[in-house]
């Protein structure tokens, strides 16, 4: 890929990065079967191995992020909402001087039928840190005819169950991130409209998997059927994500598209920025990755203010930061 570090950049103000993750492999050793089921010597291999605030800041140094929101990392223990007590702990240790992170999206499991339990679960979760908890995400993933491509046990969001599941989020004032491909944001939309008083945020603009032309464009067009629904944001993250946007390398150039297609569809006013580290450390540096999203809303011709609420703004009031 090609770095454009030496570009001259016009947003040198305040970070939230709304997209990252924590784990701790030495302490939780068997939580994360994804991760333990990673190859050693693979693309993903590096990431088999703790990531902690340390080794977040010595990424995004020189990048200003002064604030970050922490997304559920398929945490696999028997309590799910252990993960939520490690990244409160994590936050208030000396070690941590950022307090990283300062939101936290948990990981609630929503196609189960009793709604008595999903609502304990929930409530431990924000009584484990009322101040941090503002969402829940769980992988919707789907395809019907390719079965490498399916991360969810079906497709949730044609099942009863889990869309009225959603609603229990809405009670305890809490967003939804939908992690979808472009084939389901028609059904991801209807979801979000039978819920209009609640937000929905769109994870890694769609993870787009086909970069065609051909396939461009149907990203856009289900992109544009999303952000018809007001009360859906996007999240640019996850730009150089192995699977997704970078699957045969990325450029400042080829990354240009997928951020520009996002803001023209949502507006300047509806999406956020994201980083998906470490994940998407595997592919590239945190200020390689930074300054092509910058160049690339020089590109568009956003003012500083404009790209402020990109890269701050909306994050601070979507997920409710205040410390």
């Amino acid at each position: 890929f090609s770095c454009c570090c030496s570009q001259s950049m016009s947003y040198s103000g305040p970070v939230v990065d709304a997209h990252q993750h924590f784990w701790d492999l030495e302490k939780y050793s068997e939580e994360y079967k994804w991760l333990n089921d990673l190859e050693e010597g693979s693309k993903m291999g590096p990431l088999k191995h703790s990531y902690l605030p340390q080794d977040y800041m010595k990424d995004t140094k020189g990048c200003n992020v002064v604030k970050s929101v922490h997304v559920q990392a398929e945490y696999d223990g028997e309590d799910p909402v252990e993960e939520t007590r490690f990244l409160t702990n994590l936050s208030s240790s000396q070690s941590n001087s950022n307090g990283f992170p300062h939101a936290i999206v948990v990981g609630v499991d929503l196609s189960v039928e009793d709604q008595s339990v999903i609502k304990k679960v929930l409530e431990c979760h924000v009584a484990a840190n009322k101040s941090k908890v503002c969402g829940v995400r769980q992988l919707l993933n789907w395809h019907d005819s390719i079965p490498e491509l399916r991360v969810a046990s079906t497709n949730l969001l044609c099942d009863e169950t889990f869309c009225n599941n959603i609603g229990l989020l809405n009670e305890q004032g809490l967003l939804f991130e939908l992690h979808i491909y472009e084939h389901q944001m028609e059904d991801a939309r209807a979801l979000c409209e039978r819920y209009s008083e609640m937000n929905f945020v769109l994870d890694h603009v769609g993870c787009p998997m086909d970069h065609s032309e051909e396939g461009y464009g149907k990203w856009l067009e289900s992109m544009k059927l999303l952000a018809s629904a007001p009360n859906v944001h996007c999240k640019i993250s996850g730009l150089v994500h192995p699977m997704h946007t970078s699957k045969d390398g990325w450029t400042s150039d080829s990354l240009f598209k997928w951020i520009c297609g996002s803001v023209e569809t949502f507006g300047v006013d509806r999406c956020i920025f994201g980083s998906n580290f470490p994940v998407d450390r595997v592919c590239g540096d945190y200020g390689d990755i930074f300054n092509a999203m910058k160049l690339a809303l020089d590109k568009m011709k956003l003012t500083a203010d404009q790209q402020k609420k990109i890269f701050h703004d909306n994050a601070i009031s979507l997920y409710s930061i205040t410390s």
